[in-house]
């Protein structure tokens, strides 16, 4: 679901132009635009470094989110910044509950969700988001899942 968080970056890069266009149309306007036109090109792109700058963060979170699954764990990988990152271990046999939750229109549409992980370790549940195929992820590691504990017996 990057695209839903990239759609602002989009159109705040959009307005300081349309804002030129009808800023131009108007009487006064038009002379401001005449008389500072370095101002205005320093400040569209002062405007655009920002966006470019946080549009590749959100690009960089999105990307480096990964979810690992074997057959003896799942190794959840959150990318929280730029210098920040969370890792989530969980042994395929505290594994108690996996459910998959995908929510409005566009989620259905794109098949992306969120994957809960419920276990019996300290950390009670493991929360994967946005992650695309949900139902796929959770029919792996139940899978996976069901091979560990017959494995175990």
């Amino acid at each position: 679901m990057v695209v839903l968080e990239l759609v602002p970056i989009v159109l705040a890069a959009i307005f300081p132009l349309a804002a030129l266009v009808i800023g131009s149309t108007l009487p006064m306007g038009e002379t401001i635009i005449s008389q500072y036109p370095s101002f205005i090109i320093f400040f569209l792109a002062a405007w655009w470094l920002l966006l470019w700058s946080i549009f590749f963060i959100i690009w960089t979170n999105y990307y480096l989110d990964i979810l690992v699954v074997t057959n003896k764990r799942i190794i959840d990988i959150e990318q929280l910044g730029l210098f920040a990152r969370d890792i989530a271990e969980v042994r395929m046999e505290n594994i108690e509950d996996v459910k998959t939750e995908v929510v409005g229109i566009v989620a259905s549409l794109l098949d992306m969700g969120n994957v809960h992980i419920q276990t019996a370790g300290e950390a009670r549940e493991l929360v994967v988001k946005r992650i695309a195929n949900p139902h796929k992820v959770r029919e792996i590691i139940s899978k996976c899942h069901d091979e560990s504990l017959s494995m175990r017996r």
